[in-house]
């Protein structure tokens, strides 16, 4: 069984509206961003 893929999230619109959130939902959204950028990345250098 393969893992699913991640949804794909608006980084730019995920760090807007970060001032508005709680800690741990700040959190989280970073954790999102992060692997987005990654898999970007990954697939540019591909």
């Amino acid at each position: 069984m393969s893992t699913p893929m991640p949804q794909r999230i608006n980084v730019a619109q995920t760090l807007e509206a970060l001032p508005s959130k709680e800690r741990e939902e700040q959190i989280a959204d970073l954790e999102k961003i992060h692997q987005e950028l990654t898999i970007r990345l990954n697939r540019a250098q591909a």
